[in-house]
């Protein structure tokens, strides 16, 4: 789970790691809503910073396109069936969301 998921405490052995106390030469993966990032970044200091946008409406009709490249009926099919129970927002914006939804469509 993410940063903003989590109430610091100082004396924890996460708050340790993210402040560099101990383990200071591994490699930390530190994920957060925006409304917690100025936060965590008063707490580490990142070597770089990532963020996840969803797709935009015309985006998830190519990523299915192009993930079932190999099988273009399969993909068209699941796109009618999102057309027609889904509006184009939430869950299949977020890309990989979308892209559980086209494995599970797959093994169908």
């Amino acid at each position: 789970d993410g940063y903003d998921e989590w109430e610091p405490q100082e004396s924890h052995d996460i708050s340790k790691v993210l402040s560099g106390k101990i383990l200071r030469d591994c490699c930390v993966i530190v994920s957060t809503r925006p409304s917690r990032t100025s936060e965590l970044l008063k707490t580490m200091r990142p070597d770089t910073r990532l963020e996840i946008n969803g797709f935009r409406p015309d985006n998830v009709s190519t990523f299915i396109r192009r993930y079932f490249s190999n099988d273009k009926g399969k993909g068209e099919t699941l796109l009618q069936k999102l057309e027609a129970f889904c509006h184009v927002t939430g869950i299949i914006l977020t890309p990989i969301c979308l892209l559980l939804i086209c494995i599970l469509w797959e093994e169908r």
